[in-house]
């Protein structure tokens, strides 16, 4: 079994054992924070059917994985060669171009002479995101049901009024609460 501080991917780390140990400590006792279900409670879905509720950790930062966290390195250690060497980049570039599209010449060239240096830093970056996986602090990570936590990726809020629909951000209620709020329900 590979130990924990060395697994590479967040499939392996939410799959090996030693996470969902650490994971099931952390949720023990505890209740949904939008919610308030508890593990094992039931509820009907929307076709009917009885369910029983899951409770998994839901980390508060939401961080960039796979291609989007190598452009985001890349994009942070492009701007901070940028900075230094605007005026003086070193690039041979054809006449006549606009700022954007010399800064955009110039990154493409960066980046396949700084491969291994984009490489290294995305690998040390995605250690540290792993190490902040395995820290189950209270102001990092919250429990949330299956329910709740699969409302939150898809961005939306569980309605403050009734704790039972969930809303978009921009919205005060859920539908059925305004209607009763307008005295339609």
């Amino acid at each position: 079994m590979i130990p924990l501080n060395e697994i590479t991917t967040l499939r392996a780390l939410w799959r090996h054992p030693e996470w969902k140990r650490l994971s099931k400590e952390f949720l023990k006792d505890k209740s949904c924070v939008w919610c308030g279900a508890k593990a094992g409670d039931t509820y009907i879905d929307r076709k009917g059917k009885e369910r029983r509720v899951g409770l998994s950790p839901h980390h508060v930062k939401k961080h960039k994985w796979g291609l989007k966290l190598y452009r985001q390195v890349n994009n942070k250690l492009f701007s901070a060669y940028w900075d230094v060497n605007k005026e003086n980049h070193g690039y041979a570039l054809t006449l006549g171009l606009y700022e954007s599209e010399i800064r955009k010449q110039v990154k493409f060239l960066w980046s396949e002479d700084n491969r291994e240096v984009i490489t290294s830093r995305f690998e040390q970056t995605k250690k540290e995101i792993l190490a902040d996986y395995i820290n189950f602090k209270e102001g990092k990570i919250i429990p949330f049901c299956g329910r709740c936590h699969f409302a939150r990726e898809k961005g939306l809020i569980i309605c403050p009024v009734c704790k039972k629909n969930y809303v978009k951000p921009r919205n005060k209620t859920c539908r059925e609460c305004k209607a009763k709020e307008e005295g339609l329900g």
